[in-house]
């Protein structure tokens, strides 16, 4: 039984996205990299990125579920200088044990 204060694992689906991610971001490190190594932080997004407004803009990058007025912020760090930007609904934001709510602490 797992504890109640014991660390949310991601779903199966997030584990994957972000194991995707983070390979890609090492390939563009790799090509990209400054002479003395360094690369500037790298912004991904979780699933792809919509037009300004476009309906793609208010879907959940897990379920692809149109919410426009209940679409979740989300922003993961997995490495350092890597930031993973997206939106989730409600109930994929549950599943990944972000709160819905404002005010709730993350």
């Amino acid at each position: 039984m797992k504890r109640k204060d014991a660390p949310h694992q991601p779903t199966a689906w997030m584990r994957e996205r972000l194991s995707d991610i983070e390979a890609r971001a090492r390939a563009i490190r790799q090509a990209h990299s400054e002479p003395d190594g360094r690369i500037d932080t790298l912004f991904m997004p979780l699933y792809r990125m919509g037009a300004f407004g476009s309906t793609e803009e208010y879907m959940c990058d897990h379920c692809r579920a149109y919410v426009p007025e209940r679409l979740i912020p989300v922003m993961l760090v997995p490495l350092p200088r890597l930031v993973v930007t997206g939106g989730l609904c409600p109930a994929c934001a549950a599943l990944e044990g972000i709160p819905a709510e404002k005010g709730e602490p993350r």
